[in-house]
């Protein structure tokens, strides 16, 4: 199976190693804002609350090709926790369906990297996955994995506008694997 002309494993290796190595702007502010903590003489500055998380919604659709021949629309709605879980990587949680009956449920582990305005978010993680809703839930193909990367663009502080590539498949552990490449665009809300 290929991604974007790499073999699955190769994708997720470079998704993975870009979350776990590439330094990020975050990075940065966190060692400023220590260095002005402890530089600070008795008063602590009152920094302004920090948005608890935003919320995605997207509409993309299926790039086909052998093992799912047609294009299909795919609707999702995704939470970005602002918190980071561990080692600076945060949260996202999702639901998505698509045209043809397709349903999913995600819990993934993101890092987001700002070039400029610009925030690129490289995830990856677990999918419930059932391609037809209503058919038996065997378990065959019900556990994927999801891994792709968003590129999202402020337009004011509480929305943004973005585009991603995410793909879909259990790395060819069984032959129900999804395989399923989407390229999506999305709106970002901060809240």
């Amino acid at each position: 199976m290929a991604v974007l002309g790499l073999t699955y494993a190769t994708y997720v290796a470079l998704t993975v190693g870009a979350m776990a190595l590439l330094p990020s702007d975050e990075d940065a502010k966190q060692e400023a804002a220590a260095k002005s903590t402890t530089a600070a003489s008795g008063e602590a500055s009152q920094a302004p609350a920090a948005p608890s998380g935003t919320w995605l919604f997207s509409y993309g659709m299926n790039n086909p090709n052998q093992t799912s021949p047609g294009k299909d629309g795919f609707f999702s709605a995704e939470y970005w926790p602002t918190e980071p879980l561990f080692w600076k990587l945060k949260s996202i949680y999702g639901a998505g369906v698509s045209t043809d009956g397709a349903a999913y449920v995600t819990a993934a582990t993101r890092r987001d990297f700002k070039v400029g305005p610009v925030m690129i978010t490289p995830y990856t993680g677990p999918i419930l996955y059932q391609s037809k809703l209503g058919s038996n839930w065997e378990g065959r193909e019900l556990i994927q994995f999801r891994t792709g990367i968003d590129v999202v663009i402020p337009l004011t502080d509480a929305l943004s506008v973005g585009a991603g590539f995410y793909h879909i498949s259990n790395a060819g552990l069984t032959r129900r694997s999804a395989e399923i490449d989407v390229s999506r665009i999305s709106v970002q809300y901060r809240f």
